[in-house]
């Protein structure tokens, strides 16, 4: 065998995040068991059918694989029957498959195993107020004079995970799923894997940790139990697969097919910058009552060269490089790009393909489709926690990005509008020292002296991911008042981007935040929780007020641009064909205003640049309904100059393809309009 095994037996301590329930009177009164108990009764001395022992490793956990008991004392009784179920997607409480149990059913005393593997399609459902949470129990399915429940002693339960680690193996002399897949039949016989026709292979109820090199050609490998959310975690990590092969034109081919059983925003799957995928498959099995778009998500860690990817990826980190992809499946997840992700043709079949997050990016040479006819490019899915203003660029993008107006939109945001009430709002009279009543349910008024406070408390951390902005509802009116805001973080800190649709509090409309990194819970007039508020600066006149006081939360609340950019390369060369050093090409935009200015190399050629195309920002003061506002550009002017020849000057230019010109500038000065004459007039 090249390489070293190790399975996940029963051998881990739970937490004290886990749950463990005992339930009586026929499975109907619970009493929790605690996690670090040592001794515990399984059954009382009276149990009846449907009594049982419930074990969870906690909520948003993996599912238990295997226990491992200390029996005490055996379970008497003429006669009785121990069913082990784990709770089922469709079907509910369902036989565990694949058991082993070394206890038997609790009457054989010491140290022994209830062996089984992940089961498929587990489900997280509320067991005694601990919800989401995947669970196995064992229950007294039948029960005749019972005069001994039994009783665990001396040492904690256990339990495992289910998964086989691999390591051991070299580049040289690598692991293959032929030997993994003996090795499992030799040391885990209880465990029903697959191998179809040499080449085929169900591992769906094992987790595989690729530890050291693995090496896969043109075989087909099923992964993962078919559960939820992150239940699923890290169970396969192929770390150190090696699938296909990579030809020095740096393509790939003869790569595996991975099919991947995972729920939504499960984690079937992953892999690390040492992983090499050529030539190959990523897909989503789906069983016929999935009705979801996309079975789960993978980072793309590694290299991964020609390959096929039919599930939702998330973006490499550094070390990585994605090239000459196709993707086909869900949204695509955007973290931190920064990897090298080039030359994608992407098919999305959810409504929006790509989740963004935080950082910005470029994407270069990335072309995109949509099954359908509506959705959406960008979901600005959570604004930064900093005063940072990020760019995400599409950069020679193999399909432009639409208009906001079109059916297929270029991005949203996380669904503004959704207002809920403050969980205080005093003001504070500063010439008195005292506070107001709380005024969350009442008028405010929002004049006073200077030195008066209006303090608003969130009923949830105020940040611009999971905050909210003021919304108020204000008699339209003018409103001198001058007002500081601040939000309180081990000090009160003045907020210093803002996008106020209230017009300084004279009309309805919310008051856009930005919070730098979160605020801090302080103390006001007795009430602990997260502040901001609004100092006034400068008194006014009249007596301005807002009848209407709630929080706008936003999830998107950031001073983010979308670009759609084109690389413009360009040589300049006299009329022989010379290259020309030091001439400077300008270019400006239909308005005059310069784009670059950048002088020739002795080749001939200038450093790479980028005009812009099409912006989409966050606005919402001018765009209240999408908050999001959209600049076009159509065109731009370009002139090159060099002493001692003539100048050239190109009006009318396109924005909205790449450029990657060689052009001639002659002695005489040229004055030209862009049209189909251009390219056999300028272009050499």
């Amino acid at each position: 065998m090249a390489f070293t095994a190790a399975y996940d037996e029963p051998k881990t301590s739970f937490s004290s995040s886990a749950f463990i329930w005992r339930a009586t009177d026929g499975g109907t009164s619970f009493t929790a068991i605690p996690y670090n108990s040592t001794d515990f009764e399984f059954f009382p001395d009276d149990a009846v059918v449907d009594d049982a022992l419930y074990f969870s490793v906690g909520r948003y956990s993996t599912l238990v694989a295997g226990l491992r008991f200390n029996v005490g004392t055996a379970i008497a009784a003429t006669s009785y029957t121990l069913a082990w179920e784990y709770y089922h997607r469709t079907d509910g409480w369902t036989a565990i498959e694949d058991l082993a149990d070394d206890t038997n059913s609790f009457a054989t005393t010491g140290q022994n195993d209830v062996r089984f593997p992940q089961q498929w399609d587990a489900y997280t459902i509320t067991i005694e107020g601990n919800s989401s949470c995947l669970w196995v129990r064992c229950r007294l399915s039948a029960v005749d004079t019972i005069t001994e429940g039994g009783a665990n002693q001396t040492d904690t339960i256990k339990y495992g995970q289910g998964k086989l680690t691999i390591s051991g193996t070299t580049d040289e002399v690598p692991a293959t799923f032929t030997e993994i897949y003996d090795w499992l039949v030799a040391n885990q016989p209880h465990i029903s894997v697959g191998m179809r026709n040499d080449n085929s292979f169900d591992f769906t109820k094992v987790g595989l940790v690729i530890s050291s090199r693995l090496f896969t050609s043109n075989e087909i490998v099923e992964l993962g139990p078919n559960c939820s959310s992150n239940n699923t975690s890290g169970l396969n990590s192929f770390n150190y697969v090696t699938s296909g092969y990579k030809k020095d034109d740096d393509t790939g081919y003869g790569g595996s097919t991975f099919i991947i059983y995972g729920r939504p925003n499960s984690r079937v799957f992953s892999t690390s910058i040492s992983a090499k995928f050529y030539g190959t498959t990523l897909r989503g099995g789906k069983i016929l009552s999935d009705t979801y778009s996309y079975p789960g998500y993978v980072t793309l860690l590694g290299d991964w060269i020609d390959c096929n990817i039919e599930l939702a990826i998330g973006f490499p980190t550094t070390g990585s490089s994605v090239n000459n992809c196709r993707v086909v499946g869900g949204l695509l997840i955007a973290g931190s790009l920064t990897g090298t992700f080039t030359k994608i043709n992407y098919l999305c079949t959810a409504s929006t393909f790509m989740y963004v997050y935080y950082s910005g990016f470029t994407l270069s040479d990335f072309g995109y489709s949509f099954r359908g006819s509506t959705g959406y490019v960008f979901y600005v899915y959570q604004g930064s926690g900093s005063q940072a203003s990020f760019d995400w660029k599409f950069l020679n993008p193999g399909t432009p990005l639409n208009s906001l107006s079109d059916s297929i939109k270029p991005m949203r945001i996380g669904t503004p509008g959704t207002k809920v009430a403050w969980s205080k709002i005093y003001t504070y009279d500063d010439s008195a020292g005292t506070f107001s009543a709380d005024l969350s349910a009442s008028t405010v008024p929002l004049h006073g002296d200077v030195g008066d406070i209006i303090y608003f408390s969130p009923t949830s951390a105020f940040s611009s991911a999971t905050g909210g902005s003021p919304y108020f509802e204000i008699a339209t009116g003018t409103n001198d008042y001058v007002y500081k805001w601040e939000y309180y973080q081990s000090g009160w800190v003045e907020v210093d981007k803002e996008w106020d649709q209230t017009l300084n509090l004279s009309q309805d409309g919310t008051w856009y935040m930005n919070v730098s990194a979160g605020s801090d819970s302080t103390t006001i007039n007795g009430h602990t929780g997260d502040w901001i508020r609004a100092t006034i600066v400068t008194k006014g006149t009249g007596s301005p007020e807002s009848t209407v006081n709630q929080q706008n939360r936003c999830s998107a609340v950031n001073r983010w641009n979308l670009k759609e950019k084109y690389s413009l390369d360009l040589k300049v060369v006299d009329t022989d064909g010379t290259a020309i050093e030091a001439a400077t090409v300008t270019a400006t935009d239909e308005n005059g205003v310069e784009i670059f200015s950048v002088d020739t190399a002795a080749d001939g050629t200038i450093a790479q640049q980028e005009t812009l195309a099409k912006l989409f920002y966050f606005e919402p003061v001018a765009n209240p309904s999408t908050l999001i506002s959209e600049n076009v550009y159509t065109t731009f002017d370009l002139s090159i100059t060099k002493a001692g020849y003539g100048n050239l000057e190109i009006s009318g230019l396109p924005l909205g393809e790449k450029i990657d010109w060689v052009m001639k500038l002659g002695a005489g000065t040229q004055t030209i309009i862009y049209d189909s004459t251009f390219y056999d007039a300028i272009i050499y």
